[in-house]
């Protein structure tokens, strides 16, 4: 239909259902032509389908993505292990309850799964320096530390707007090969050890969110790419491909009609469409009181992005770049295993990655880029 009416849709969005996830990969896989990104030393194949010469990219809202690995850690069925650490509810608990605090009380306590704030707040930078203690990381936080920084800046890949794509890519990948690196751990203590102590359902993120994640790092690389061959006269503004305008919508149309079909809904779009003029022009405040943090947060930003801004947002990496991105996130990737001791794994090569086999040992990086990780995330100083 897209196509009859000349209407170049380049992303179709989910928020993390198992079944709208399993219709986007139905769609993705029966396509006969695709946009391909392959990096055959870290086997990388990402791809994304071509319809009637136009591309369809899946995407996961990283907004509900991000609630989806903050309500991982809230789960009582799973103690999620890395190693010598592990990720769990009373670390966030106990971050709440210090005195000084960034989380909230009520982000830990009777928490709402779909509170927009508490995910913010979770994965907010002010929140991982809480976790220091005289600029120093302490031994039982370690994993909880490396878990909100890797998948926090996979979301800020999405969501941050005055970086360019050369970074976000990094971002991403940096995710990738980390959470590849921990769910090969993870399958390494199955075969060394039992079931009874180390299982992909208890000691790891689910296998949903697994997928979510490395899709949402396939999607990104490819919107990038997708936007340089097509769209190249064009900004890529990542934090536009999700749900929230749709659920933005939804959110209006139930203000004015709070219970409604579908014949009701399109009849009350102009009233909407006005409304959503007006509320961005701050001509009015369209807030309600709430009595509750629960719910959805909705970024409406009426600033312009500078023209400094844009220039970043239309500035496309060669493959070549990628490809150096790649390198970069590997090697941070291997450190942030290391430190928490889930790399070198008895020295069993079969530990490595499939994807990784063909690169060199943990031990030919150097102390150079050890030190410059360092200094550059603030992370491994003890």
């Amino acid at each position: 239909m897209s196509h009859k009416a000349n209407l170049n849709i380049l992303s179709f969005e989910a928020d993390g259902a198992r079944s709208e996830f399993n219709a986007q990969s139905i769609i993705t896989n029966e396509a006969s032509n695709f946009l391909e990104y392959e990096d055959s030393f870290y086997k990388i194949h990402f791809k994304a389908p071509i319809y009637n010469g136009k591309l369809f990219i899946r995407i996961q809202d990283p907004k509900h993505a991000k609630k989806t690995a903050r309500n991982q850690i809230f789960s009582g069925a799973k103690l999620l292990s890395l190693r010598i650490n592990t990720i769990c509810y009373d670390q966030l608990f106990k971050l709440a309850h210090q005195s000084q605090h960034f989380l909230l009380k009520r982000d830990v306590l009777n928490v709402d799964k779909q509170d927009d704030g508490a995910a913010l707040r979770t994965f907010h930078s002010n929140n991982l320096k809480q976790i220091l203690i005289n600029d120093t990381l302490p031994d039982e936080s370690v994993g909880l530390f490396e878990y909100l920084f890797v998948l926090g800046e996979l979301f800020d890949a999405y969501l941050c707007r005055n970086i360019d794509h050369k970074i976000r890519i990094e971002m991403a990948l940096r995710a990738y090969f980390f959470l590849n690196m921990w769910k090969k751990y993870i399958e390494c203590c199955i075969i060394k050890y039992s079931t009874k102590w180390y299982n992909l359902q208890k000691s790891f993120i689910s296998s949903q969110s697994f997928d979510i994640f490395i899709s949402m790092v396939e999607s990104l690389v490819m919107l990038v790419i997708a936007h340089r061959e097509y769209y190249s006269q064009f900004p890529l503004l990542p934090w536009e491909h999700g749900t929230e305008a749709l659920e933005h919508i939804f959110g209006i149309s139930r203000r004015i009609l709070p219970d409604f079909n579908f014949y009701e809904f399109f009849k009350i779009q102009q009233r909407v469409s006005f409304r959503d003029k007006i509320s961005r022009a701050g001509l009015i405040d369209t807030s309600r009181d709430r009595n509750s943090a629960a719910g959805y947060i909705f970024d409406i930003d009426n600033a312009s992005l500078s023209h400094e801004i844009i220039e970043k947002l239309c500035t496309w990496p060669t493959n070549e770049d990628i490809q150096e991105c790649t390198r970069v996130a590997f090697n941070e990737s291997i450190l942030l295993v290391k430190y928490v001791h889930i790399y070198s794994y008895d020295n069993d090569e079969s530990f490595i990655p499939e994807f990784t086999k063909s690169v060199e040992q943990i031990d030919d990086i150097t102390n150079c880029e050890d030190n410059e990780l360092i200094g550059k995330y603030n992370l491994f100083v003890i």
